[in-house]
């Protein structure tokens, strides 16, 4: 069969404000702000261990974009699957996202936070069910959005299979470097 499969796409915009460059520039997107504060000490420590790192850290400046939205964005996944698509079969819906710029630092962020919803048990289950736990992402200009051992973390995702990765750079863009 030649057609497409049943498909979502999330598409995050580049910078294109004063408002939304500000949020390279805020002293929280220099340096990696740690995310993984509620795990267990232990399980923490042996994740970190895993990914030779320090911490599990985002461009917080960045990453508030997306926390600001990201319920919405899976309810709105929601919705359109079951409106347009009619989906109901667990697994049956791809999941594809990209962004440019600011846009691909939220789109891998986006990525890497799909392979931790999906494990929750909540979204094991009815509606959520639908997605596939896999993800494609294609990222365009992106500045670096993950701290060394998070970065190691989405690589080893992405060795697995579980998420589809493509980083495009240009040669003197400031914004990947």
């Amino acid at each position: 069969d030649s057609r497409m499969p049943n498909s979502i796409f999330v598409l995050f915009r580049g910078t294109y404000s004063a408002k939304s460059a500000g949020s390279y520039s805020k002293p929280n997107s220099l340096v990696p702000f740690d995310i993984a504060t509620e795990l267990d000490p232990n399980e923490l420590q042996k994740l970190l261990n895993e990914n030779q790192g320090k911490m599990f850290g985002v461009l917080q400046g960045i990453n508030k974009i997306l926390e600001d939205v990201y319920h919405s964005i899976i309810e709105s996944m929601v919705y359109l699957s079951k409106a347009y698509l009619n989906a109901s079969s667990p697994g049956s819906i791809k999941v594809y996202t990209t962004g440019h710029s600011l846009g691909g630092g939220l789109t891998t962020l986006f990525a890497v936070d799909w392979m931790g919803l999906t494990k929750l048990p909540q979204y094991q289950e009815a509606p959520y069910n639908i997605f596939s736990k896999k993800i494609c992402c294609v990222s365009l200009a992106s500045p670096r959005v993950l701290s060394p051992a998070y970065s190691n973390y989405f690589c080893q995702e992405t060795i697995d299979g579980n998420i589809l990765f493509r980083r495009v750079t240009n040669r003197g863009d400031p914004v990947p470097g």
